[in-house]
């Protein structure tokens, strides 16, 4: 049995929230950028999500070879949106994206070592994705 590797995305969640409730008082120019690059990382979130549920929604049956490419994809997806528009977004958003790319490593870690599936922590990030998503979303109706 693997150590559940847990993360609490209530605060990427607020950091994402607080960006989006300030977008419409940023200049209209960098709002367009803006924009950008929360469609761009929105994207990513939802098609990680949609990944890791290809089975419909079954994380239990996840083996290990499937599930830490795919892992190590969404990482590899966050890190190329921080790259490309790391000078648009905040610090503290870059942060939060960091410290997801830290929590996804050690549940790939975690699996690796295992051998195993992480059922009841994959549900969770995936949960934690499409909230994250949802908190992006809210840019589109300002």
């Amino acid at each position: 049995m693997t150590r559940q590797v847990i993360m609490s995305f209530e605060s990427l969640k607020q950091i994402f929230r607080f960006e989006v409730s300030r977008f419409p008082f940023v200049p209209e120019e960098r709002q367009k950028s803006l924009r950008r690059a929360y469609r761009a990382l929105e994207a990513v979130l939802r098609d990680s999500a949609r990944g890791l549920e290809f089975n419909w929604g079954d994380t239990k049956t996840l083996p290990s070879r499937i599930l830490c490419p795919r892992l190590e994809e969404i990482v590899q997806a966050i890190r190329g949106v921080c790259a490309e528009y790391g000078s648009i977004i905040s610090a503290e958003m870059r942060n939060g994206l960091e410290n997801l790319c830290e929590h996804l490593r050690k549940l790939r870690e975690a699996i690796n070592a295992s051998g195993q599936e992480e059922g009841t922590s994959v549900k969770e990030l995936i949960n934690g994705l499409e909230d994250l998503k949802k908190a992006l979303g809210g840019v589109h109706r300002l």
